[in-house]
């Protein structure tokens, strides 16, 4: 097949070679204007179907799909819906389904798995970032990782009750015009109404409150410039707290016990000495300051004294009893650390009994 050049020249379908100042004759060319025609009328043919149908490219900017003589306004617009088939099981699809709310309709925006629960966000290793959304809606729960294996310095934690009983729990609306500001002029009136109703009658904490007690469960978002709330980050501090009030009603309920058991005939049992030893429940409890445990060691016991340990069982004091009878001492807070702690009553080497005290600071 010859090559033409610029300088080369069709006339009257013959093709003139030109080298030069010389011309040659190359090939008498009589089909040229038939297949002339019939490229113009290709050319022509795949403009209309590419302008009309399938697929517009303007100032480096696609549209795929159904344009209608829009021009795309993005680097790929898709008109209608998007399928991609990621794998031989399962794709996904970006199109619309109806929304409902407040007893109105619209359609929406959506993506959606081929088949229910065939796709997922992220994976282990290759997480997002961030998503922002007004609702999510689960059905299996929301799980935090959570592994021993992830962490370290494992501690207990400290004590939840009295920093839980700081908190303001508060009742309020959302700004309307801070979360509307981003919704579409061509909202449908009634999902804007829809959107308004979700804003109204809030319960919560305000950011700036929790920051004083809890700094560890606010973060901030310097991209919208708020305060935000790790409400998740509550449960662990809700549990703590409820332990300890499960710790204090343990103890109380001894103490009533003790109250109902010597409350009465206090006279008549002064005057029969007692040959058994008892230790009773330290009051207050529980206790920040000090607190007094009473005991009673029989006249005749040659030793005594009251030990008191932490849950782990290391000692923390050694009180020995010099008076016998009914006597008591006091447990001050100075060298103690807060939390629950138990404490005995020996008498000559043998276990009278065994109590336990909370020590809240």
């Amino acid at each position: 097949m010859t090559n033409l050049t610029k300088n080369d020249e069709i006339k009257n379908n013959v093709i003139i070679k030109k080298e030069g100042t010389k011309e040659c004759l190359i090939k008498n060319f009589t089909n040229f204007a038939a297949m002339k025609r019939l490229c113009i009328f290709s050319i022509l043919l795949f403009g209309a179907v590419v302008s009309v149908g399938q697929i517009k490219v303007v100032n480096n900017k696609v549209a795929i799909g159904e344009t209608w003589g829009q021009n795309p306004t993005h680097t790929l617009d898709v008109r209608g819906v998007a399928y991609f088939d990621c794998d031989t099981y399962a794709g996904i699809s970006i199109t619309h389904s109806t929304y409902a709310n407040a007893g109105s309709t619209w359609e929406l925006p959506t993506i959606l798995p081929q088949f229910n629960s065939s796709a997922r966000l992220g994976t282990p290793t290759a997480e997002f970032a961030q998503v922002f959304a007004t609702e999510i809606y689960v059905r299996d729960g929301v799980f935090v990782v959570s592994d021993a294996k992830t962490k370290q310095n494992i501690r207990p934690m400290d004590m939840s009750l009295d920093k839980i009983k700081q908190l303001k729990l508060v009742k309020f609306d959302y700004k309307e015009d801070y979360f509307m500001q981003n919704l579409d002029t061509n909202t449908p009136l009634a999902l804007k109404n829809a959107f308004k109703a979700s804003l109204k009658n809030k319960n919560g904490f305000l950011a700036q409150d929790v920051e004083t007690i809890y700094p560890n469960l606010i973060k901030y978002n310097g991209e919208a410039d708020l305060k935000v709330v790790n409400y998740i980050g509550f449960i662990p501090e809700l549990t703590k707290a409820i332990q300890e009030l499960s710790e204090e009603v343990e103890a109380l309920k001894a103490e009533i016990t003790y109250l109902k058991a010597n409350c009465c005939n206090v006279e008549s049992k002064s005057n029969v000495e007692e040959t058994t030893a008892k230790l009773y429940q330290n009051t207050p409890n529980p206790f920040n300051y000090d607190t007094r445990i009473d005991y009673y060691v029989p006249l005749s016991a040659k030793s005594a004294a009251l030990f008191v340990y932490d849950l782990n069982g290391k000692q923390m004091k050694h009180v020995p009893i010099v008076n016998k009878g009914q006597s008591s001492c006091i447990i001050t807070a100075n060298d103690l650390e807060a939390g629950m702690y138990i404490y005995t009553l020996l008498v000559d080497n043998s276990i009278v009994d065994t109590k336990k005290m909370i020590l809240t600071k």
